[in-house]
């Protein structure tokens, strides 16, 4: 027998007709096997009827919890016609599997954090470079949204750039170079000529931290250095040995701001 509703979700369709509504009903033990399971309820779906399905679990919780899962992959081929908070997120997060291991749960763990943590530091880049374009004023426009761009690391954002950039004689007489220096460090340049990014900034520099080589240092730098800039149409940027990814990021940001097809 079905207990009472215990929880609601309630999406604004697209087309403005109506709503879709996700009820969960409350866990419930079964008497031959001892596990719980966790009644759910899908109603007001184009062209279809009610959809009806239950989840299994050790316990009341974990049921509950397989019964969110299971909404979450019931409106998946629905979710252009769902709006919830003003966007098309279902706001069902992807169940992190367990029963693996407490090491394999904290890796799933650690990866979900750090790509967080790498779209935050991305888009905040982002948004103080716009901003310092814009002389100090925060740009107009709509709350960043992510794209499946953003899913890229840094290096696979560079080879799709570099790909889309192989027509003519780009990649024959300019393209892209990534070389280690001897003081020690990485040294990243991008020849802009021939590209989209072409003549879309004028010598200057883009980012400098700490000590780079200078004929004052021995041109030996210090523990801790970036400095990326714009010189004769290439993008320059070198660092020591622990920059490399902060200077395919520091070209990644700015190309994004400066390309005619992000903006």
């Amino acid at each position: 027998m079905i207990q009472g509703v215990i929880a609601r979700r309630r999406y604004d369709r697209a087309d403005g007709r109506g709503h879709v509504e996700v009820a969960f009903f409350q866990p419930e033990r079964d008497g031959e096997t001892g596990d719980f399971r966790c009644p759910f309820e899908i109603s007001g779906l184009e062209g279809i009827g009610p959809i009806r399905r239950e989840a299994w679990g050790v316990d009341s919780v974990q049921a509950l919890q397989q019964a969110m899962q299971g909404a979450r992959v019931a409106l998946e081929p629905h979710r252009a016609q769902l709006r919830w908070l003003g966007d098309s997120e279902l706001g069902f997060a992807q169940y992190v599997p367990n029963g693996f291991g407490p090491e394999l749960e904290a890796h799933f763990e650690q990866l979900i954090e750090r790509e967080m943590l790498r779209l935050s530091q991305l888009w905040g880049v982002e948004q103080d470079a716009r901003i310092r374009a814009a002389g100090g004023t925060p740009p107009p426009g709509k709350k960043r949204q992510w794209t499946r761009e953003d899913a890229l690391s840094d290096l696979e954002w560079l080879e799709q750039w570099y790909e889309s950039q192989c027509r003519e004689e780009w990649a024959h007489h300019q393209g892209v170079s990534i070389q280690s220096l001897d003081n020690p460090g990485w040294l990243l340049e991008v020849d802009l000529r021939g590209t989209n990014l072409e003549g879309r900034m004028a010598d200057a520099v883009i980012q400098r931290t700490g000590e780079p080589p200078s004929e004052s240092n021995g041109n030996q730098g210090g523990d801790d250095w970036m400095d990326c800039s714009i010189k004769e149409g290439r993008f320059i940027g070198a660092g020591d040995p622990r920059k490399l990814r902060a200077i395919l990021n520091c070209f990644r940001v700015w190309a994004r701001i400066h390309d005619n097809r992000s903006n």
